[in-house]
């Protein structure tokens, strides 16, 4: 709590610090200069971005974001979306740019203080791309995910600062801590001083302060394909457990090694013993050879083996095509995507058109974009006492490159 006395001290009145730290973040994205030397400018920047963009859960259900997650790491489909919407990303670049008064696009700065800026961010160009390819999981699976940058010492070249991405269940802010990041299984940690957390996330379109991912819409449709999975597996199991009865008749006498001698049934205990080594080394000759045994002639046509299984559902097969047709519709993927959805192989999966762009890969890279803009780009101009617009009198913005793709 600080005094203020603008009044005089008859009117002096208490305001509180969170107060003070959200006029400074409004006046900043006002584009008005906060003092603050260039060294300070990522400490300053730091209680920028945590007032302007808490660190409190904006998910709806912390169970649907942990169904999401238990998808992206079982469910190959979707999990082949998301990484290949990572890679591709990848090779996505961000730069500061102008978005000058009726242009269409921000146009790139190649100098000046932003354009330093933003070739420091995330440690430079080999960073960016570690950073675009670990944030997409972020943003597609629970909706949004943390960048944090820190230094142990402001002297330290913002490009050499310790940069990571933080998911919602290994960022928290705390009561008397801070903010706080999960460095091991029930091991936290406190950000250091000189830190600029920064949330980047899908706002949803009722509540723009909540996140949302774009895949939650699928959702019921990957619990349909898991349940048939489910199913498909039990069949499988069961006839692999109960896979019958094998008849031998009583009056053939069976012959059976010395070791399997003291079983009740040697031949039967033998039997089983070699069928479980065949399972557990399918490739040995073992399994490939037939087990030889001698058996009276005009009995071997009476050993029958009886299934009780029933013949295996095809129609799982169809229903489950026809879900992966729904979830290639669902998901933000080009219409030759869908098509080729659940078809795609090493060599051509992460092939990228001009629709793959404009459809799935320009509108995420965007939002990573204005994240970066208003919890890095803006605050640490603001705070280094730099300007906000362009030399053109447009705002500057963090703006994507897809060149290299």
């Amino acid at each position: 709590m600080v005094l203020n006395q603008g009044r005089g001290d008859e009117g002096a009145v208490l305001v509180p610090d969170s107060m003070r730290t959200r006029t400074v973040a409004r006046d900043a994205r006002r584009g008005r200069r906060q003092p603050a030397s260039p060294a300070r400018a990522l400490t300053a920047a730091a209680s920028l971005g945590s007032a302007a963009f808490g660190a409190r859960n904006y998910l709806t259900s912390i169970a649907a974001e942990d169904e999401m997650w238990s998808f992206y790491y079982t469910l190959g489909e979707f999990a082949s979306f998301v990484d290949w919407m990572a890679r591709a990303m990848s090779r996505v670049r961000l730069g500061a740019a102008e978005l000058a008064p009726g242009a269409d696009e921000p146009e790139m700065l190649t100098e000046g203080p932003a354009a330093d800026l933003a070739s420091q961010f995330y440690g430079g160009t080999p960073g960016q791309a570690a950073f675009m390819e670990a944030i997409v999981p972020q943003l597609l699976v629970p909706g949004q995910g943390w960048l944090v940058p820190e230094r142990w010492d402001p002297g330290v070249p913002l490009v050499l600062a310790d940069w990571s991405v933080q998911s919602t269940a290994t960022y928290r802010e705390t009561t008397g801590r801070g903010v706080e990041i999960q460095i091991a299984p029930g091991t936290w940690r406190p950000l250091l001083p000189d830190a600029l957390p920064c949330r980047i996330w899908m706002p949803d379109q009722r509540f723009p302060y909540l996140a949302k991912s774009p895949a939650v819409a699928a959702l019921p449709i990957m619990r349909r394909i898991d349940l048939i999975d489910k199913r498909i597996v039990a069949e499988l199991l069961s006839r692999l457990v109960m896979n019958g009865i094998m008849w031998i008749p009583q009056e053939g006498e069976l012959p059976s090694s010395p070791e399997y001698l003291d079983q009740a049934d040697p031949f039967m205990a033998e039997l089983i013993d070699i069928a479980g080594r065949n399972i557990q080394t399918p490739g040995s000759a073992l399994a490939a050879v037939p087990m030889p045994v001698k058996f009276p002639g005009d009995l071997i046509e009476k050993i029958k083996h009886t299934k009780f299984s029933e013949p295996f559902d095809e129609q799982l097969l169809v229903e489950r095509d026809r879900e992966l047709g729904r979830l290639a519709k669902t998901l933000p993927l080009s219409q030759e995507r869908q098509q080729g959805f659940g078809d795609a192989n090493h060599w051509n999966g992460f092939l990228v058109s001009e629709d793959d762009i404009k459809i799935s890969i320009a509108p995420l890279a965007e939002v990573i974009a204005n994240g970066a803009t208003v919890g890095f780009l803006q605050p640490m101009l603001a705070t280094a006492g730099q300007s906000l617009v362009g030399p053109n009198g447009g705002k500057i913005v963090m703006w994507p490159d897809y060149s290299e793709l």
